[in-house]
């Protein structure tokens, strides 16, 4: 998947933000409620795989919120787990429907796109929740 996605820190009123692009690379294990000939298939899905975050933006003198992180013209690869699921619906007996939720999760373990300031810890997951669509053919 691919993404055009800034790098952002806010804190009070103060946000900065740096134009980035995000390759998300997985590989999935679906399980199905019911059976392949369902018109209607309930499923789940889990698996891994990592985030590649390339900053594109132009690299500042200052930025606002500096003492606590700087957001860097770099590139970083960082764990990523996914899980989700959705429905898949059978239009005809080649093309399918599927509507699905999914949740792209990584640890913040940026150390070159978003480095801390000395003295500062960042810390937590990072969370994208994203609803996808998608047309199928099967021969």
């Amino acid at each position: 998947m691919f993404q055009f996605s800034d790098l952002k820190l806010a804190q009070g009123g103060t946000e900065v933000s740096f134009p980035a692009r995000t390759h998300l690379i997985h590989y999935d294990f679906l399980y199905h409620a019911r059976p392949r000939e369902a018109s209607v298939r309930p499923f789940v899905a889990g698996g891994a795989g990592v985030r590649w975050v390339e900053a594109t933006g132009t690299q500042q003198s200052y930025q606002p919120l500096s003492d606590l992180a700087l957001l860097s013209h770099s590139r970083e690869i960082i764990a990523l787990i996914s899980a989700g699921g959705g429905v898949k619906f059978a239009l005809t007996p080649s093309f399918s429907l599927r509507v699905e939720v999914r949740d792209y999760i990584s640890p913040h373990s940026f150390t070159k796109v978003i480095a801390a300031a000395p003295g500062a810890r960042l810390h937590g997951w990072l969370h994208e929740i994203m609803p996808l669509v998608g047309l199928t053919y099967t021969r």
